[in-house]
């Protein structure tokens, strides 16, 4: 049993919610592909991915929003 804070159930309701795949997932909150693709649909999301679920949920903000906000803060591929 995981111990985080929100189930893997939530997790995949709330990318149903968004409408958003677990790759876009992924992206979007900075996670590595093994925790987007696999740990967080299995397990469950972290506490940082779990808070901004919540925060877009109640303020009503896009996962393009996210996205945009993210932008400067990631590294590039090279």
């Amino acid at each position: 049993m995981s111990n985080r804070p929100m189930s893997a159930k939530q997790y995949k309701a709330a990318l149903a919610d968004f409408k958003i795949s677990q790759s876009y997932a992924g992206w979007i909150f900075g996670g590595k592909s093994k925790n987007s693709g696999r740990l967080w649909p299995s397990e469950g999301a972290s506490y940082q991915v779990a808070l901004i679920i919540s925060l877009m949920r109640l303020y009503d903000i896009h996962p393009s929003d996210i996205e945009e906000i993210g932008a400067p803060f990631r590294t590039k591929k090279k």
